[in-house]
C-alpha cells in the first residue's frame, strides 16, 4: 500500500510564507492544475480526482458559502488519490482529519470545499 503524505507549515501559512513538504516511498506524475478541472469540475469529491498535484496541500478550506474557514496541513493519498485531509481551522489549535470523499477540490483556485460549517468542524476537534 503506497501512502504519499503532503504537509505544509501553518505558521508560515499566517505570514504569507507557504512552504510545502513532500514524503513518500513512491514518485507521482506532474500534472498541470488546469486539467483537473477540465476533466474532473470543481464539484467531484477531491478522492475522485486522481494524481493529486502537490499545490494541494496550500490550500485555503471554505465552507458551502465561500468563507474562509482554515487551511489543508496534510494530505493522506492512497494508490494516487486523496484519502484524508488534516485541515486547521482558524482560530482552533486542533487540527481535524476529514475524510476526502466529504470534500471539493477547485484546482484552478487552490481551494477546499466542505459541505460542513464551521461549528460542525470545531465539534469533530473538540473530539
Amino acid at each position: 500500500m503506497n501512502r504519499l503524505y503532503l504537509t505544509m507549515g501553518a505558521p508560515l501559512l499566517m505570514l504569507g510564507l507557504i512552504m510545502a513538504t513532500v514524503t513518500a516511498g513512491m514518485a507521482q506524475e506532474a500534472i498541470s492544475l488546469p486539467s483537473i478541472n477540465a476533466v474532473a469540475g470543481p464539484d467531484l469529491p477531491l478522492n475522485q480526482i486522481g494524481y493529486v498535484p502537490d499545490i494541494l496541500a496550500t490550500a485555503r478550506v471554505t465552507d458551502p458559502q465561500g468563507r474562509v474557514i482554515g487551511a489543508v496541513q496534510k494530505v493522506e493519498i492512497q494508490n494516487g488519490r486523496a484519502k484524508r485531509v488534516e485541515i486547521a481551522l482558524l482560530g482552533n489549535p486542533n487540527p481535524i482529519m476529514i475524510d476526502a470523499r466529504d470534500l471539493r477540490y477547485d484546482a484552478e483556485q487552490n481551494i477546499v470545499t466542505t459541505d460542513q460549517n464551521v461549528m460542525q468542524l470545531q465539534a469533530r476537534a473538540a473530539i
